[in-house]
């Protein structure tokens, strides 16, 4: 009987241990982030540089200030957002699609990542403790790198694909002029998040091809702002994923522009030379009136939503093949972006509009309630005619789809193709297959590359290439 005891009175210690809330230093952080990435991103035996880049705003409890999150960057190729308190989920966000840069923090991120803090406060304050699927997380990422786990799957997207366009010089060409702000503006005024936003989904629709009447308005410091979206013919085709200092032909920046500006002044944009702010139901109201979007457009605010009734508005959307405009207000005013994919584990991409920074899949709530983020927005219900294939050239038969002025070898291939194009720069190149579907899509700004075709299947497939001097498509055999 007594041997009974001291094993009940052992597994009651263990336990308690088990669940004790306890600070993460950064040498736990990347290690958590380092085994996370591994097993998401990596072979285990590749060599992993883990770096903590930002310390997020303190926690204070009795174990005095500490960092609420860190940031820990991957081999410059990416990043892990580790919770500072093992009460609430390890992993908050996560990325592989470049550095994080915490001097470069655009507006709405620092807006986003300001929640965490509040709840890994409001647990630690509250002394919650953490349950059984966090604490298995934990055990999990400290223990392996070469842990298999099979939940983490991509569901959808990212539906914007490759796309970094940004509020800066190109993207504000034809925004109001105003010196006064940043240098990277170019002299004119942001665009605007919330123009941007539209803007990245009119062009994943490429709808519409001409907009509807004219609207003028009287803008702060600007004087009389007009757009003609009846008289103008929005050209998708010669919008890249992204306008550089070394890659902005005047013709592609100047559709790209045209597109940004006139959803600024279709929402009466309250233009600044650093910031441009909307307000959110003008952005409602402008789809479907100047640019032929269903009045199923509509803005939809979080409040006491319950977070099974939040989420499925969320993926009810994705899972349409529809992005849509997330946001939310705080103290320094109100913030959109881009939701364009999700996980089977609730992370949702976010693409914050600045220029791919700090694009990535994050949690809406570190805590398993959902329930923190009741300031948090969405947009839904932005549908184009048809669900995006290759809709920015007309359909041609197979013998119509010859460059001549591209080689493209080995062709047919058993993996990659490299493309030399001359003197054309190609911009952005796209795989499709011959239903129109799209394969991949990248960033090219060179007129000799690689194209990798290994993850397609044996078929036939379209190089469609967007260059500084118009556009090429060819075909290519994959064995």
């Amino acid at each position: 009987m007594k041997s009974k005891h001291i094993i009940f009175v052992l597994l009651a210690v263990m336990v308690s241990a088990y669940a004790k809330a306890e600070p993460v230093d950064a040498s736990t952080a990347r290690t958590v982030a380092t085994h996370f990435f591994a097993s998401k991103f990596k072979q285990a035996s590749e060599q992993l540089t883990a770096t903590v880049v930002y310390e997020a705003a303190a926690l204070r409890d009795e174990h005095g200030e500490r960092p609420s999150f860190y940031v820990v960057d991957i081999n410059a190729e990416g990043f892990v957002i580790v919770a500072g308190d093992n009460r609430v989920r390890p992993i908050l966000a996560f990325s592989d699609e470049g550095a994080f840069v915490a001097e470069e923090m655009p507006a709405n991120v620092r807006f986003f990542l300001d929640g965490y803090t509040e709840e890994i406060q409001y647990a630690v304050d509250s002394k919650l403790a953490a349950d059984e699927s966090t604490q298995r997380q934990w055990d999990e990422l400290l223990a392996d790198a070469t842990t298999e786990r099979k939940d983490g799957n991509v569901v959808v997207g990212p539906l914007l694909g490759n796309n970094k366009w940004n509020q800066t010089k190109y993207y504000n060409d034809l925004c109001p002029a105003d010196a006064s702000g940043n240098a990277a503006y170019g002299g004119h005024a942001a665009v605007g998040c919330g123009a941007l936003v539209m803007g990245q989904v009119m062009r994943y629709w490429r709808y519409p091809t001409t907009g509807t009447g004219s609207h003028s308005y009287n803008a702060t410091g600007y004087g009389t702002l007009s757009a003609y979206f009846g008289a103008t013919t929005y050209r998708y085709s010669a919008m890249p994923d992204q306008l550089t200092a070394s890659n902005h032909p005047d013709s592609c920046v100047e559709a790209v522009a045209t597109l940004l500006y006139h959803c600024g002044v279709a929402v009466n944009m309250r233009y600044g030379a650093d910031a441009s702010v909307v307000n959110s139901n003008n952005i409602v109201s402008a789809l479907p009136t100047y640019f032929g979007y269903p009045a199923t457009v509509r803005y939809i605010e979080r409040g006491t939503l319950s977070s099974t009734v939040w989420l499925n508005y969320l993926k009810g959307e994705l899972d349409d093949g529809a992005p849509f405009m997330y946001g939310g207000s705080g103290n320094y005013g109100g913030h959109v972006w881009t939701c364009d994919g999700y996980r089977d584990d609730d992370y949702f991409h976010f693409n914050w509009g600045w220029g791919g920074t700090q694009n990535g899949y994050y949690a809406l709530s570190n805590c398993s309630s959902y329930g923190f983020n009741s300031n948090h927005a969405i947009i839904i219900g932005i549908r184009g005619p048809q669900l995006p294939t290759d809709p920015e050239e007309p359909e041609v038969s197979i013998e119509e789809h010859t460059a001549l002025n591209v080689n493209v070898f080995p062709n047919p291939t058993d993996g990659s193709v490299y493309v030399c194009s001359g003197s054309q720069t190609v911009l952005e190149v796209q795989v499709t297959d011959l239903c129109g579907r799209t394969v991949s899509r990248q960033s090219v700004g060179q007129s000799e590359f690689r194209v990798d075709l290994s993850e397609c299947a044996p078929g036939t497939y379209l190089l469609r290439m967007v260059t500084d001097k118009g556009v090429e498509t060819c075909r290519v055999v994959r064995r």
